[in-house]
């Protein structure tokens, strides 16, 4: 069962033609997920728990860039 606090959307998602949001509306993220996550691994690194100088390989065993 989902439980559905707060829906509702706010704003436009066209401003010049005035078409409001929904709960419906789909935004695109872009890049911003490669910096969110940049910014996760430096306080991690900042709290000790791992170094960016180590290999991805420590932290992701089954990792492979072989394409």
């Amino acid at each position: 069962m989902v439980l559905i606090t707060y829906k509702r959307g706010l704003g436009y998602r066209d401003v010049e033609q005035k078409l409001a949001v929904s709960d419906e509306t789909v935004f695109g993220i872009g890049s911003i997920t490669k910096s969110m996550t940049c910014v996760a691994i430096l306080q991690l690194q900042e709290a000790g728990k791992l170094s960016v100088h180590d290999p991805v390989l420590t932290y992701l065993p089954g990792f492979s860039n072989a394409g």
